[in-house]
């Protein structure tokens, strides 16, 4: 999995969600980050995945901990009226107007701010001057924000066609940043790390064209997967296709006819059908217990797909030590590289230290990484 910046011939640098979260700690207290996206790529989630950078318990709109270093706020842009943040009052004794400022911001607490905007360019009008400030000037109203706040927004491609504009004296107060979509292996790492059923996982880590982005990928009209300006059919994004985790996990309560209906209103037609397969072919490879036990004798399935298969239940279930020694001596005979680099791609990415651990201690893989640096 590559991190570096793309660089497109118009000059745009787009930059991963990884990339955007370092870029918060680097710049977030300075200038205001306008993080600009596809739909379904992740931009809504970076507020809670700041909040993980930071060591932080919020993870929701509606969560407070007293202990965390920031207060977060999520503002959903387009559904916000003006009186929702900020309200003159008059004051009778003095025959004059204050600003009341809602309790969400929590200013008497005196602890610095993280604010997501979303939806920035989509909000009314009148809140757009309030928030102009706050960008800009790090107050609302005319209530300074605690030192160390954070603040950053987010909007679609104006490209996109979802109504998205900016004015350009508002672009010269910002730091414009295009947010590209996770690409397959990264949305397969993703998704392991989630506990995501390994049928979704090796999915997503065969299906590339499903994580393409017209932006970046050359001519993507006749992609069936992906999302299209000013179509309204369902479309496979890292938000769409994680949703279908929860459908995929309850297919053994339901029949395969409300399964694929299901799939296909989240991902589309393209995208449930290649899952679908997926998810069948799943059920018919060997599992990690059968390797381990006879790792040079198991036979190798033909079928890339099942191959990738059996490299994610590895990478899942391998707990120990010697269960990796013997899965490995099974990895070392899959004919194709890229293949047996799922195993270790997912192996070095966990969220479990454990397994991270394994890696490092364990000779085969060590020696593997030495023979195959060019696909690290």
């Amino acid at each position: 999995m590559t991190n570096t910046a793309t660089v497109v011939d118009n000059g745009t640098v787009w930059v991963s969600l990884k990339e955007v979260r370092e870029m918060l700690s680097l710049y977030g207290e300075r200038i205001t980050l306008k993080l600009v996206g596809e739909p379904g790529i992740g931009k809504s989630s970076l507020l809670p995945a700041k909040a993980e950078d930071n060591g932080d318990k919020w993870r929701k709109p509606g969560d407070y901990y007293a202990d965390d270093k920031y207060n977060y706020l999520y503002i959903d842009c387009p559904n916000e009226e003006i009186g929702d943040r900020k309200m003159k009052i008059p004051v009778h004794s003095t025959k004059s107007l204050e600003d009341y400022i809602s309790s969400e911001f929590r200013l008497s607490e005196g602890k610095p701010l993280y604010i997501m905007l979303d939806e920035f360019d989509k909000c009314p009008k009148a809140l757009q001057v309030l928030f102009a400030r706050m960008i800009l000037e790090r107050t609302i109203g005319s209530n300074p924000l605690p030192p160390g706040s954070v603040i950053f927004i987010t909007t679609n491609n104006a490209s996109d066609g979802l109504g998205d504009a900016t004015k350009g004296h508002n672009i010269n107060r910002v730091m414009v940043v295009h947010v590209r979509k996770s690409n397959n292996k990264e949305m397969a790492a993703y998704a392991l790390s989630k506990n995501a059923d390994p049928a979704l996982v090796a999915w997503m880590a065969a299906t590339k064209q499903a994580f393409n982005c017209s932006y970046l990928d050359g001519n993507q009209q006749n992609n069936p997967y992906i999302f299209k300006p000013n179509i309204t059919t369902p479309f496979v994004s890292g938000r769409s296709a994680m949703a279908c985790d929860f459908i995929i996990k309850q297919r053994h309560t339901t029949s395969p006819r409300i399964t694929m209906a299901a799939l296909t209103g989240t991902i589309g037609a393209a995208g449930a059908r290649s899952l679908m397969a997926c998810v069948d072919l799943n059920d018919k490879v060997p599992k990690t217990e059968e390797i381990i036990k006879a790792p040079t004798a198991i036979a190798i399935p033909d079928d890339a797909l099942a191959q990738i298969l059996m490299m994610i239940h590895g990478a899942s279930d391998v707990e120990t030590q010697d269960e990796v020694e013997a899965f490995m001596q099974f990895v070392e005979r899959i004919p194709s590289s890229e293949v047996q680099s799922i195993f270790f791609h997912m192996m070095v990415t966990s969220a479990n230290p454990a397994k991270v651990i394994l890696v490092r201690n364990n000779s085969r893989l060590t020696k593997w990484r030495k023979d195959n640096y060019e696909l690290i």
